[in-house]
């Protein structure tokens, strides 16, 4: 004799809630996975970043590398930046970041900037000459990195604490 059971409609109906909980879990996962990629830090394509000191200002015109694409490429293949040019890597919150020289032709100086806009650490990443300098990791807390040339710091006396004032736009 065959016995059918019907089954409980309220595990069905928790069968159910779960099967969606689950959905929407992983939707907002990716979602939120997605803002982190994808959205853009501070929307803008150009910053002006200054180091005023007593010794004297330093200013530079720099691109701004908000996104993870664009902090991923930041200076890589090109052939060299000017005297006042620079690239600012934006991120939303401070935490420990860990820069490398891949495909660099030219040497930077690492500036890492807290949310405070004060400098954590100044390092400086000379031009790479083998595959294993590109692979050479320069790491500080920071929520704003900037690539100066290099010598920059040095010239503009740059060092731990200094207050940096970073402009996002056309300023």
């Amino acid at each position: 004799m065959i016995v059918f059971c019907k089954p409980n409609t309220f595990q069905m109906l928790l069968t159910k809630l779960r099967n969606v909980f689950a959905f929407i879990s992983i939707v907002t996962v990716f979602l939120i996975v997605c803002v982190i990629i994808f959205w853009p830090v501070t929307g803008v394509e150009n910053a002006v970043v200054r180091f005023p000191k007593s010794s004297g200002v330093g200013i530079l015109q720099a691109e701004v590398a908000d996104t993870a694409y664009k902090r991923y490429v930041g200076l890589s293949n090109r052939d060299c930046i000017n005297d006042n040019e620079a690239m600012v890597f934006a991120f939303w919150m401070t935490l420990p970041r860990i820069i490398v020289m891949r495909n660099m032709s030219f040497g930077v100086d690492i500036i890492f900037v807290n949310s405070d806009e004060t400098v954590s650490s100044v390092v400086t990443a000379e031009k790479p000459v083998t595959r294993s300098d590109e692979r050479k990791k320069y790491s500080g807390w920071a929520k704003y990195v900037i690539e100066a040339p290099e010598g920059y710091a040095d010239e503009y006396e740059i060092n731990q604490g200094d207050d940096v004032k970073i402009f996002f736009g056309d300023s």
